[in-house]
C-alpha cells in the first residue's frame, strides 16, 4: 500500500524530555495504544520525523488525520507494582 508518512504544516505538540500523560481515549475500533498505558505518565524519548496516517473508521479511505509519533519511556514500577528496578518500558504513541 501507500506509505503512511504524510506532510503536515504544524510542529509536534511535544518535545524530547517533556513529561506527558496518556489519555484514555474511547475505543470503537482497534488502536495501537496498549491498555496498560492509559492514564500513565511518561517522558518523550524521541519525536519521529514526519506525521503518519492512522487506520481508523473515519475518513473515506479509512485513514484518520496524520499525527506525529513519539517514543515515550515509562517506569514499569508505576504500571505494575512488582516490576524489576532499573528497567524501562518504551512505547511508540500517536499524538
Amino acid at each position: 500500500g501507500d506509505p503512511a508518512i504524510r506532510g503536515v504544516d504544524y510542529a509536534p505538540q511535544f518535545s524530547v524530555g517533556q513529561t506527558v500523560k496518556v489519555k484514555d481515549v474511547p475505543t470503537t475500533d482497534h488502536t495501537r495504544l496498549p491498555g496498560y498505558l492509559r492514564h500513565q505518565v511518561g517522558v518523550v524519548d524521541k519525536v519521529y520525523p514526519g506525521a503518519y496516517a492512522y487506520l481508523c473508521s473515519t475518513g473515506a479511505d479509512g485513514l484518520g488525520a496524520p499525527m506525529y509519533v513519539y517514543r515515550v519511556r515509562f517506569n514499569p514500577q508505576e504500571i505494575w507494582a512488582e516490576s524489576e528496578a532499573n528497567s524501562w518500558v518504551y512505547a511508540d504513541l500517536f499524538e
